[in-house]
């Protein structure tokens, strides 16, 4: 036999009831505990709390009905079954007024009890149930009122706009939750979008609506469950602020939607890369320029002089560049012809090219007709590594084209031979 999931306190002052009660209950119940009187069943259900109590009414010291009178005060919602005799009808009316839930005549039928036993168990259990559902469910509540309570606290530290909100099948939005910051950044409060009419694409820029719009139709199609946007708005004081929003949707009902999402006030870094590409687009426009003046200062492609051509092609990895090269004329039938490289690319490499330049032409005006390369790298080199390399290097290799003797002298200054 399975027994019941209750506790059973039972109080009888006679030895021979009293056990043939305790053998039934053995049989039926989870647990019991026995008293001899009513003092010492009201010490028991102090330090037991059981779930039914069953007494007799006579009993010594203390009766059942003052017992009661006691546990009722500590439990007024505790089930009472009252064994008594016909002659002990006189305490019937008291024993209702007290509460009592059931009398069982005596003497006890094995069969009666049992039944008894069942039904109030079945009511016992029911009422644990419920009670223990209701106090999950407060714990459940002062958890979640405790979880609000932090989050809030949380969202009112960050920068950052929290938001929770619905939207329908046709696009209609209905905000449910806003941190401090969304209505710090939009300079509006969540009662703003509570109103009729009042729709969150209204405040944003005109330009950007129908951008916004497009992914909140991909989500009412189903074609995407979150998005990434930066956008515009328009703040109540007619600032134009940047936002990027970073949001979730989730299907909540036929063609409803929730949408969680955050969005980060982005205007200062826009403005600064508007700046940063301003400034880009106007270096490339000096480069450009500089790449033209670079070009101007090297010679042309093509030479043709009266008993030799010269030809060359230059092609600088950036717009301007450390490379350099020139053809000078120094007689009828002698040419120097150089190639050099500066360390690095760039403006810097371009400045120091021209400086380069600029220095062997003033080297071979005045040797004139006694030019020879290893001479004017030598010069050149003095000159350079107290002015100009301080912290760069550069390669040359200088070539006298003599036609007259049908010669080239060469110098290499660590440049890739010819």
């Amino acid at each position: 036999m399975e027994k019941l999931d209750i506790s059973v306190l039972y109080v009888e002052d006679e030895q021979i009831i009293r056990d043939f009660i305790a053998k039934m209950l053995s049989r039926k119940v989870r647990e019991f505990y026995l008293a001899y009187d009513g003092r010492e069943g009201l010490e028991k259900y102090k330090q037991t709390k059981p779930d039914l109590v069953i007494t007799d009414i006579r009993m010594p010291n203390m009766n059942g009905l003052e017992m009661l009178r006691e546990i009722k005060a500590i439990d007024e919602d505790v089930k009472v079954i009252i064994t008594s005799a016909y002659s002990e009808s006189d305490y019937f009316l008291e024993a209702i007024t007290l509460g009592v839930n059931h009398f069982l005549l005596k003497p006890v039928k094995k069969k009666k009890m049992f039944k008894l036993l069942e039904e109030f168990a079945e009511s016992i259990l029911m009422r644990k149930k419920l009670a223990k559902e209701e106090t999950e469910r407060k714990k459940a509540e002062e958890a979640l009122q405790k979880s609000h309570k932090e989050l809030n606290r949380v969202l009112s530290t960050v920068s950052d706009a929290v938001w929770s909100s619905e939207i329908d099948e046709t696009g209609k939005w209905k905000y449910r939750h806003v941190s401090p910051a969304f209505q710090e950044i939009t300079t509006r409060s969540l009662a703003f979008f509570s109103k009729e009419g009042h729709e969150w694409k209204e405040i944003i820029h005109p330009e950007d609506v129908d951008l916004w719009q497009r992914e909140i139709e991909k989500i009412l199609r189903g074609e995407s469950k979150d998005y990434i946007l930066e956008y515009r708005i328009m703040t109540q004081t007619g600032e134009i602020k940047w936002l990027q929003t970073r949001a979730v949707a989730t299907k909540i009902g036929d063609g409803k939607y929730r949408i969680d999402g955050v969005f980060t006030d982005i205007t200062e870094s826009k403005y600064k890369e508007e700046r940063i590409n301003h400034l880009y687009n106007s270096l490339m426009q000096e480069l450009e320029l500089a790449g033209s003046v670079q070009s101007y200062l090297l010679p042309q492609w093509l030479k043709v002089e009266e008993n030799i051509i010269f030809s060359s092609n230059y092609t600088p990895s950036e717009t301007v560049g450390g490379d350099l090269f020139d053809i000078v004329k120094i007689s009828k039938d002698r040419y120097i012809v150089y190639v050099g490289d500066i360390a690095g690319h760039g403006v810097q490499g371009a400045l120091i090219m021209m400086a380069v330049k600029s220095t062997i032409k003033m080297l071979i005006e005045n040797e004139k007709e006694n030019v020879k390369p290893y001479f004017l790298i030598n010069r050149l080199n003095n000159i350079l590594s107290k002015e100009v390399f301080l912290k760069k290097y550069m390669t040359l290799l200088m070539c006298e084209v003599d036609l007259k003797a049908n010669v080239i002298r060469f110098f290499n200054a660590g440049h890739p031979p010819l």
